[in-house]
């Protein structure tokens, strides 16, 4: 069955500095990465891709990481 996050949010540094600086805070054991994705259970951050582990790689291994990470650390969905 497929997995994936309850819900889906989206900052983009340099246009809304509230909502980064707000989304930053959740992520403050790691060093600021734009781009980057994050994945919160219970409020805790438990992944994080930075931006190292996203440039020079194909979309594919990518992709690969963040479904992995949703098996991990997501329910399935009842869709």
């Amino acid at each position: 069955s497929e997995v994936g996050p309850n819900r889906i949010g989206t900052v983009f540094a340099g246009q809304d500095t509230e909502a980064t600086e707000r989304a930053r805070e959740h992520c403050s054991q790691v060093p600021p990465s734009s781009p980057s994705m994050a994945l919160f259970q219970g409020g805790e951050l438990v992944w994080f891709l930075p931006r190292h582990m996203i440039e020079g790689r194909d979309p594919q291994t990518i992709a690969l990481d963040i479904v992995n990470a949703f098996e991990e650390h997501c329910a399935p969905s009842s869709a």
